[in-house]
């Protein structure tokens, strides 16, 4: 059972973090912008990012628990 993930493997700045830890930014407001201000490729590419990360937390979080989805 997974209990922690680690970010940046390869990178200098790797650590080993508790999933109920981790926080996903607020990025729907800033896709909303971008969208608001003509850059509604650049927008959509961060809502789905976002949509993506929440959707994947809660995945992981759910095989964690033993919650279906």
């Amino acid at each position: 059972m997974i209990t922690k993930i680690i970010r940046s493997p390869k990178g200098t700045a790797r650590q080993e973090v508790d999933l109920t830890n981790i926080e996903i930014p607020d990025a729907y407001h800033l896709a909303m912008r971008l969208k608001k201000e003509g850059r509604v490729k650049e927008g959509e590419m961060v809502y789905d990012l976002w949509c993506l990360t929440h959707d994947l937390m809660g995945n992981i979080l759910a095989d964690v628990t033993g919650t279906k989805l």
